[in-house]
């Protein structure tokens, strides 16, 4: 029955960190596919570490008959309460960490690359400037030179306004974390609630046991 136990865990932390980090990664609005594979990575183990380490089951029941909860449906809404109460939180804010942080890291990445442009850029306008005043200039080089600096004028203005909005919407751990709180928190009670039962199930069946006698939402 340990081993049951074991892969009983595992497969809630497969379950469990699959849907919160997609959906936290969605909620960023900086979804990519290494964010992703982190998030997924980090939180599977954190789930893992806690559904090894805390005897659920026992918790679930403690509370359940200090309330004077036997069975049936009630016990699996309390237990995925606890559950989803212990679990998601702590994931969730390492997620959230782990995945604005990588996020800031990109735009910081981009913002660097666009301001190394608007160097360059600065740097032409400079000598144009400075070759429009020759005393010898003429006519025709002048307004070319005008004109190029108009192009780059633009292109300046262009590159500037979008470091400022980039710079704007730079993630940051305070910011995201609320609304990705309490959407995992719902999410992880639904699927703590619905999918233990039937995870629990199928592994007693598969090894031989005893299938439970009341419905258990939540982690083992």
């Amino acid at each position: 029955m340990k081993k049951a136990g074991i892969l009983i865990s595992v497969l809630m932390a497969l379950l469990m960190s699959a849907a919160l980090s997609l959906t936290g990664t969605l909620l960023s609005g900086h979804f990519a596919l290494p964010m992703l594979l982190v998030s997924f990575l980090v939180s599977f183990l954190i789930s893992l570490l806690i559904g090894l380490l805390v005897p659920m089951k026992r918790l679930s029941d403690s509370v359940c008959h200090r309330l004077g909860i036997e069975g049936g449906i009630r016990y699996g809404l309390v237990s995925a309460l606890l559950s989803d109460l212990l679990y998601t939180p702590v994931i969730t804010v390492v997620m959230v960490f782990f995945m604005t942080n990588m996020a800031a890291a990109q735009l910081d990445r981009q913002i660097s690359d666009m301001q190394a442009e608007l160097d360059g850029l600065t740097s032409q306008i400079t000598a144009l400037q400075e070759e429009s005043l020759r005393e010898d200039i003429t006519d025709a080089e002048l307004a070319g030179i005008r004109g190029e600096l108009t192009g780059l004028s633009e292109q300046y203005d262009a590159i500037a306004g979008a470091v400022k909005g980039m710079q704007r919407a730079r993630p940051t751990f305070l910011h995201e974390l609320p609304l990705s709180l309490a959407v995992c928190l719902v999410l992880g009670y639904i699927l703590a609630f619905v999918f233990q039962s039937v995870i629990v199930r199928a592994v007693m069946k598969r090894a031989g046991g005893p299938p439970p006698q009341a419905q258990e939402g939540g982690r083992p």
